[in-house]
């Protein structure tokens, strides 16, 4: 009977996974995490002997900015919060970010015009993404971007 077991799986905060792995046929673990996750991760064997193996797993993010990408550093909830204090909450998360990151914030209702305040009032450029849009809830990522 074959045995599959990972004995370690670690997270290094740039979108690599690393893994040590018992198991008898590595291709089919291959097979099965390529079916599940196809195109989002890219697989490489970094060392390969009889029942271990040490496999380097990539995430692949499609941010639309091409090969500069973005993390995302903060998420928030606007709901519970006044609605005099939002903007400000928003302005901060903003200034708090460097290029190439962004911040997720949900509100109750479309912040399309704290989109067209931005965008008339920002020296800095950003992207504007809906993730989700209503009608209970708006999620938005907003990238501050390089140019």
């Amino acid at each position: 009977m074959e045995t599959n077991r990972i004995s370690s799986l670690w997270y290094d905060g740039a979108r690599q996974y690393y893994g040590n792995y018992s198991c008898g046929r590595p291709k089919r673990n291959t097979r099965n995490f390529v079916r599940k996750f196809e195109g989002q991760h890219s697989w490489i064997y970094k060392k390969q002997e009889p029942n271990e193996y040490v496999v380097h797993i990539t995430k692949k993010i499609k941010s639309g900015l091409g090969d500069d990408g973005f993390s995302v550093v903060n998420e928030f909830d606007l709901r519970p919060f006044p609605p005099t204090e939002r903007h400000e909450m928003f302005y901060k998360a903003f200034a708090d970010i460097k290029a190439g990151e962004a911040f997720e914030f949900i509100n109750d209702h479309d912040p399309k015009p704290l989109y067209y305040q931005m965008e008339a009032e920002s020296k800095e450029p950003f992207k504007w993404e809906y993730l989700e849009k209503g009608p209970e809830e708006w999620k938005v990522r907003v990238i501050k971007t390089k140019e």
